[in-house]
């Protein structure tokens, strides 16, 4: 019983999360053809009251979402881009349930 509880709260904080922040994703002017995309920018802006992740991107580019349950996270991947500079950059938020962004070259 404990173990369905807590797993229960870990989705609801989970499936908070998703409907608390939404991702914008914007594809800028290209970097020239076969280039990889690049992930350009990455910010937290908030629009009447919403978080909002806003990623700019190089080009059109696929992606795809999984969610974490320990601790609740959503992880969103752009495989095959890069990320502009290489670097890992942390966004401390402590907004809602959005604690931080981070993106990074994993």
């Amino acid at each position: 019983m404990m173990t369905m509880a807590r797993g229960r709260k870990r989705a609801q904080a989970t499936a908070a999360l998703v409907a608390a922040c939404g991702l914008v994703l914007s594809a800028v002017s290209g970097t020239g053809h076969g280039a990889p995309p690049r992930v350009m920018d990455v910010r937290v802006v908030e629009t009447e009251g919403r978080l909002h992740v806003n990623v700019a991107l190089s080009g059109p580019v696929a992606y795809t979402v999984r969610q974490w349950s320990a601790p609740p996270q959503i992880v969103i991947d752009f495989p095959g881009a890069v990320i502009n500079g290489g670097r890992t950059t942390v966004l401390p938020v402590g907004r809602g349930v959005l604690l931080r962004v981070r993106a990074g070259q994993f």
